[in-house]
């Protein structure tokens, strides 16, 4: 997780960190992007500090703590709306596609973080859950930080995402395959991806999603 937050912050150095620099404009930035960062990084913060109290063995701190998660998530998903909300119309071409991109990750998060609600004193799926929500992050800010790092292959850097993340996921469910209980997280995270990344990949068009996509970007802000 650690290793993801450093990912974090240079997928989104550029875009957002390097403009709280004396040479940026931080005033450009909108509040949703603040507001979704800002949760983003709560639930980052989250996913370290978790474990570290498990094996210090101080369950009762974990699981007061974890509650906050309940509130953290739902607002966490509906940052990303607020976000697509504001950079997207109506009469944008490709929208729902758009949509599809910019929300996946979503379903990821929500079925992903259900698991570890529903399995939460199952620790050996509980853990790998919350572990798979971390990963739903990769995509985001590893594509920009490729895209920051590696502009003269711009055009393969989505796929190279990709392959990192289904590497990824490969690599826990074979080091997880003599595990008794707990194994088929990973792989239904895998099964998941494969899915999700067909669509993007082939570019695959479904009404619904152009319906959702219109309706999210008629919502009013506040």
């Amino acid at each position: 997780m650690l290793i993801l937050l450093a990912v974090i912050i240079g997928g989104f150095w550029q875009a957002y960190f390097s403009q709280m620099l004396p040479s940026g404009d931080f005033t450009r930035i909108s509040f949703w992007t603040h507001l979704h960062l800002s949760l983003a990084a709560s639930w980052m913060l989250l996913l370290i500090i978790q474990p570290i109290l498990i094996r210090r063995k101080k369950v009762q701190l974990h699981r007061k703590i974890g509650r906050l998660s309940y509130v953290l998530m739902p607002f966490l998903m509906l940052s990303v709306l607020c976000i697509f909300r504001s950079r997207h119309e109506a009469s944008e071409p490709m929208l729902g596609m758009a949509f599809f991109i910019g929300c996946k990750d979503l379903c990821v998060l929500g079925v992903m973080f259900f698991c570890a609600v529903k399995f939460r004193y199952v620790p050996q799926i509980h853990a790998r859950a919350m572990i798979a929500t971390g990963i739903a992050f990769i995509e985001p800010a590893l594509v920009r930080l490729l895209m920051f790092a590696l502009p003269r292959f711009a055009a393969y850097n989505y796929l190279l995402t990709v392959l990192i993340i289904h590497a990824i996921i490969l690599t826990l469910i074979v080091l997880e395959r003599k595990q008794t209980r707990g194994r088929w997280v990973f792989p239904s995270l895998w099964g998941m991806y494969i899915v999700l990344h067909f669509v993007v990949l082939t570019g695959a068009r479904f009404a619904v999603m152009d319906d959702i996509a219109r309706y999210v970007v008629s919502v009013p802000l506040p």
